[in-house]
């Protein structure tokens, strides 16, 4: 698998751009970076909607299009965000959490005004202590300032299982229920969380989304591929020098990743791409793979 060993490299900081591994982003940090939050007046759906922000908690779902699918229901929604995070190994949303809180939450309260609701409740699995610190001091330091006026944000505990992050599951736990999923219709976003229209984004998501809503949608769609702009979070494990979380534009080879993680420590007989429910490839396939959906369908994965 030589040919990660000295892959051409483009990365792109976005969403980790300027965060240090030793502490979070404080809030005068992060506003000095990328500054105040705008008013988007309601034009936030439809900007999202140019950009071609899909999900990435996994199935990749238009953003725009679940934010305007809420917003047309009846009944003052509640916004959730899913950083819970049950897929073995992954470290993306603790890390955005952990490092860049306040991205977070200026996604999570730019869709919050987009719905016309105060409502915002934060899954986070209850083994993620760090992540629940930093994200927890983060609502401290915004509430200090007055930042957010009416908005409520609260911390949902979630236990640390991997079916706990499916979104009928976690719209469970949030009710108090058993927190398993639920496969009968109505779906959250018809009746979720207190039985109102809910709109469940993951953490990475609406970070995005955040600076989506300042740059605009012509930014995002500067990297990335046509078919799925924008950057992505990854969490390198295994043979590399360096295990965490790397961003890179979505279609970005996997050798740079790897490259970016600092190379390989031994040649690897296989790699895994997509965690639990993923796909295992050899090491001469997985030296030719770019990390974006088209092309790895058309190699058996995904």
């Amino acid at each position: 698998m030589s040919a990660l060993a000295n892959p051409e490299v483009t990365m792109a900081d976005r969403l980790l751009a300027g965060t240090r591994p030793s502490r979070p982003l404080t809030l005068n940090e992060h506003l000095n970076r990328h500054g105040k939050l705008p008013d988007t007046g309601g034009s936030l759906t439809g900007t999202l909607e140019a950009s071609g922000l899909g999900g990435r908690g996994g199935a990749g779902f238009p953003s725009g299009r679940k934010l305007r699918t809420v917003g047309e229901q009846k009944g003052r929604p509640v916004v959730l965000i899913n950083a819970t995070e049950g897929e073995p190994l992954s470290l993306k949303d603790k890390y955005l959490l952990t490092h860049a809180p306040h991205l977070v939450l200026d996604g999570a309260a730019a869709m919050a005004r987009e719905l016309g609701t105060n409502d915002i409740f934060v899954g986070i699995a209850n083994d993620a202590r760090s992540a629940r610190m930093a994200f927890a001091s983060a609502i401290g330091e915004r509430r200090r300032e007055r930042l957010d006026g009416k908005l409520k944000i609260e911390i949902v505990d979630v236990p640390n299982r991997f079916i706990a992050g499916e979104e009928t599951a976690l719209v469970s736990i949030v009710n108090g229920g058993s927190g398993l999923p639920q496969v009968t219709p109505p779906r959250p976003y018809e009746r979720g969380v207190a039985k109102r229209p809910t709109l469940v984004q993951n953490a990475e998501t609406v970070a995005h989304a955040a600076l989506i809503a300042r740059y605009g949608a012509a930014w995002f769609r500067e990297v990335g591929t046509n078919a799925e702009p924008g950057t992505a979070l990854f969490t390198l494990a295994g043979a590399v020098r360096t295990s965490g979380v790397v961003e890179a534009p979505i279609g970005t080879s996997l050798p740079a990743l790897v490259h970016s993680a600092g190379g390989l420590t031994h040649a690897p007989q296989a790699v895994l791409v997509g965690g639990y429910f993923g796909t295992w490839f050899s090491a001469s396939d997985a030296a030719r793979l770019t990390l974006d959906d088209a092309t790895l369908r058309s190699l058996g994965g995904g």
